[in-house]
């Protein structure tokens, strides 16, 4: 992965920021999810806000800015692209937060099971390889903090189909309920 970074100037001076880039290795990729509403809709309703996982992507696409605080009070400006493409693909939703105590954003993020394409997050692969990934494993978490639970959807390849795995518990299940889980972890094979 690239990283360019830049300090954020103060807006009342006339400075200019330090620009650097680097090349970083990655164990994953760390999607931000936005905050959930705070107020109910017309029908006051709490509605669960939907959001394509193409959408966070654009982190990576080497345009897009992020703020990160540094620890003396200053602001660091980064832009993030993604120069090689791994074979496994691993991504983190930034789901919990702890404030005053841990808490979850039930943002559902809308993901392909097959397809997703990187095509706008990386450098052009060199070597031709592919910028698609279809999704292996699927990490989510069900309910609220101290009382949810952890599921895990795993792709059974001889058969190819979809198990869903909590505790002792295993079932077959349809890849369309795949995609509108509450995605924490996500470990995608590149195609060939």
């Amino acid at each position: 992965m690239t990283t360019s970074s830049s300090d954020a100037p103060d807006p009342n001076e006339g400075a200019q920021r330090k620009k650097t880039s680097r090349d970083t290795p990655f164990m994953y990729l760390t999607l931000d999810i936005p905050p959930a509403p705070l107020f109910k809709d017309e029908q006051e309703r709490n509605m669960i806000p939907q959001i394509p996982i193409y959408q966070l992507l654009t982190k990576y696409n080497g345009k897009t800015e992020t703020l990160n605080a540094l620890s003396n009070n200053l602001l660091e400006r980064k832009t993030y692209s993604l120069a090689r493409l791994p074979k496994y693909l691993i991504i983190h939703m930034k789901r919990f937060s702890s404030a005053n105590k841990t808490e979850k954003n039930p943002t559902i993020v809308s993901f392909p099971v097959q397809g997703l394409d990187l095509t706008h997050c990386c450098q052009c692969p060199a070597d031709g390889s592919s910028t698609k990934y279809d999704l292996i494993a699927n990490i989510c978490h069900e309910g609220d903090v101290s009382s949810g639970a952890f599921k895990v959807h795993v792709l059974h390849r001889p058969t190819g189909k979809w198990l869903e795995m909590q505790d002792l518990d295993v079932k077959e299940i349809i890849p369309q309920t795949i995609s509108v889980s509450e995605a924490y972890i996500q470990i995608y094979e590149q195609r060939v």
